[in-house]
């Protein structure tokens, strides 16, 4: 799938409750948890420290005559959220707030898309086996490739480990789910349950860690982690960017090890990027996310931020996939075109696309992140202590390398081998 690289303004953005304690065991269906408070239009407003009287929040209002919300999962790095109150205007309330020299920045939130579809169809050229009960892990040409029967034999990861899929939610019964979801979020007014009703996120949580060996559909990348489903964006794949941050921080402080993000923007967003430094630097969570799908040289955040794990696609003779990003901020690549995995057993937006329900072959940099961030959590399996950038030299390490000898700007270190990153572990 291809990125929308537009940002815009958006009509509504889900506020949030305060974070609850980590949850590292199986929840009931339909886990996710509610955001609480809603407002149509409001600004994102991050205060430097130690700005005089206007440092405290009740001076902040009084000066402004606003009211923010409080509490809100972005208190975490320091950001407020600001309603516009209907008597104001939020062109001018945000001119009064970015001259302000007490205030770091001030925004009103962009747009983040799910993308256009890539049509390459189930690539099956590479014989893929089947060492699993699963009937579908024959047209699973990407574990193959990436060595992951392999690794399971070194691990197949724990249930201590947990991947939030940063998304359009999950199919909380699917058959290859159901027993691996912990207790997730969501910022979206439609689906407060955090339900998948586009099937983008389902499938990418099936990648990462489907049950597996089980005698249903497909095997998952890390097949004894947990997922964490957190549902940002829409129907239609469309969510906010402070949405994506606010999902973040909360996936980080609910006890995520790796956080999966197949979305993005061409904005170097301030408030994602801090987000995200402090998933890395405060949680010791790994980040992964897709370069994008335009087929171009082309900047995408979060990819292209300090630290993340940025991820291309390829295909089954591992050639750079058509549609796949590239750049110097390239990481590794992972197998993104033809990709079978889990899909809603209900109907969802890409039905509408020809998709059928239970499983589907989706294309794109957003299928290969999700191989890497499973790999991530089996690497945290050995070592949970491990930070971010140990985990991300482990795998472009254990990466077996493609294209121009050494790290390049098509392949990055070259396509994640599994089974290489695990045993320089040992």
């Amino acid at each position: 799938m291809a990125f929308s690289l537009t940002t815009a303004l958006l009509g509504a953005c889900g506020l949030s409750t305060t974070p609850t304690s980590p949850r590292l065991s199986p929840a009931s269906p339909e886990p996710v948890q509610q955001a609480s408070v809603r407002q149509a239009t409001h600004l994102v407003v991050k205060r430097k420290t130690g700005s005089g009287a206007d440092s405290t929040r009740l001076a902040f209002e009084q000066k402004y005559r606003v009211t923010l919300v409080i509490p809100h999962v972005l208190d975490a790095i320091g950001v407020d959220v600001v309603p516009v109150p209907a008597t104001m205007d939020a062109a001018d309330l945000l001119a009064r707030m970015s001259a302000d020299e007490g205030i770091e920045y001030a925004r009103l939130p962009g747009k983040v898309s799910l993308p256009r579809l890539v049509r390459n169809g189930t690539d099956l050229s590479v014989k893929s086996g089947k060492g699993t009960s699963d009937p579908l892990r024959n047209l699973q040409y990407g574990l193959t490739k990436v060595d992951a029967e392999a690794a399971w034999k070194i691990t197949p990861g724990n249930g201590q480990v947990a991947i939030a899929i940063i998304d359009t939610g999950v199919d909380f019964n699917h058959p290859d789910l159901k027993g691996k979801l912990l207790t997730g979020f969501s910022t979206i007014a439609a689906q407060p349950s955090g339900k998948d009703d586009h099937g983008h996120g389902t499938h990418c949580a099936g990648i990462a860690a489907a049950v597996t060996d089980n005698a249903v559909g497909v095997a998952g990348m890390a097949p004894k982690a947990m997922l964490m489903p957190v549902k940002v964006l829409d129907a239609s794949g469309n969510g906010a960017d402070d949405d994506v941050a606010t999902g973040i921080v909360w996936a980080a402080d609910n006890g995520a090890d790796v956080i999966s993000l197949s979305l993005g923007t061409d904005q170097a967003d301030p408030l994602m990027k801090d987000a995200v430094a402090y998933a890395q630097a405060r949680r010791n969570c790994v980040i992964v996310a897709a370069m994008g799908n335009d087929g171009a040289s082309v900047a995408s955040y979060p990819a292209k931020f300090a630290g993340v794990i940025a991820v291309g696609a390829t295909d089954a003779q591992d050639r750079l996939a058509s549609y796949s990003n590239f750049g110097s901020w390239m990481s590794v690549v992972a197998p993104g075109t033809g990709i079978v995995s889990t899909f809603p057993t209900y109907a969802v937006t890409l039905n509408q696309s020809g998709y059928s329900k239970d499983y589907a072959s989706l294309d794109g940099t957003s299928m290969a992140a999700p191989f890497v961030a499973g790999l991530a959590a089996l690497v945290k399996s050995q070592g949970t202590r491990q930070t971010p950038a140990q985990v991300k030299a482990a795998i472009t390490k254990g990466a077996d390398d493609l294209g121009v000898k050494g790290f390049d700007d098509r392949f990055g270190f070259g396509r994640i081998n599994a089974r290489k990153t695990l045993s320089s572990l040992k």
